[in-house]
């Protein structure tokens, strides 16, 4: 099930994010505020860490969303020229189909090279800006 919307999505730790803005769509994630690639000595734990200015359209309230992918297996990631931006980021559940070590695939749809196949999806943090 491919969704724009963190409520259709079954990660534990979407709460606090769903507290905030009830109607948490990742369509409204823009400004891309950090993108780093971390790595351990174990190659099938590499980890992104997504940092992204979220803004609420109703109500204009915004806030600094911080997405970590762990366990990538294939990850396609945007140029900065000197800023980048998501559109249309979409998030699909692939567990079911059974891909060895995949999970989720996390794919902006628009104008944005973004797409990241990993074992795990985790909202590390959602603050107010």
């Amino acid at each position: 099930m491919r969704t724009h919307y963190l409520a259709e999505l079954s990660l534990s730790d979407k709460a606090k994010a769903l507290c905030m803005f009830p109607n948490f769509d990742f369509y409204h994630v823009g400004q891309i505020a950090e993108l780093r690639v971390e790595d351990s000595s174990d190659a099938s734990n590499v980890e992104i860490v997504l940092s992204a200015v979220y803004s609420d359209p109703v109500d204009k309230r915004r806030a600094l969303v911080t997405l970590r992918f762990g366990g990538v297996s294939k990850a396609y990631l945007p140029m900065f020229s000197p800023l980048c931006f998501l559109d249309e980021l979409e998030i699909e559940d692939v567990k079911a189909e059974q891909l060895e070590g995949i999970g989720y695939r996390s794919k902006c749809y628009g104008t944005t090279q973004f797409d990241v196949w990993s074992r795990d999806l985790s909202i590390d943090r959602c603050e107010p800006l």
